[in-house]
């Protein structure tokens, strides 16, 4: 990773480290469409300083040195994304709005993890 990823690469990295889709990442951002991630990830348009700005009040241990340089590391420790907060003017999220969104999560993730087991074990059934 570093300097030379574009928005597109980084934000495929970011949606992967969160472990969650493009779909979802649009959908706890606000957009009313999925359209806006895709396009930067199709790479049709570039991260705005307003999209880079709501991932990290939303998902407040993304690096913003991520998401605008390709500063390593993708996702920052508690005591990074604190001082990210801090530097940012960042307010602290309400631990129990945030524990509910991981929560709400979860549906989607075992449903993701499922699919790619039926698929592993199909594929090993095919030896």
């Amino acid at each position: 990773m570093g300097e030379n990823l574009s928005d597109g690469q980084k934000l495929i990295s970011v949606i992967e480290a969160l472990m969650i889709t493009r779909y979802e990442l649009a959908k706890t951002l606000g957009y009313a469409s999925h359209a806006a991630i895709y396009a930067v990830v199709d790479g049709r348009n570039n991260m705005s300083p307003g999209m880079m700005d709501r991932i990290v009040r939303t998902y407040t241990n993304v690096n913003y040195g991520f998401l605008k340089s390709g500063e390593l590391p993708i996702l920052l420790d508690k005591a990074g994304a604190q001082a990210q907060m801090n530097s940012l003017n960042i307010a602290q999220p309400n631990s129990d709005i945030a524990a509910l969104q991981r929560i709400m999560n979860i549906p989607d993730q075992l449903d993701r993890i499922e699919s790619k087991l039926d698929k592993l074990l199909g594929d090993e059934k095919d030896r």
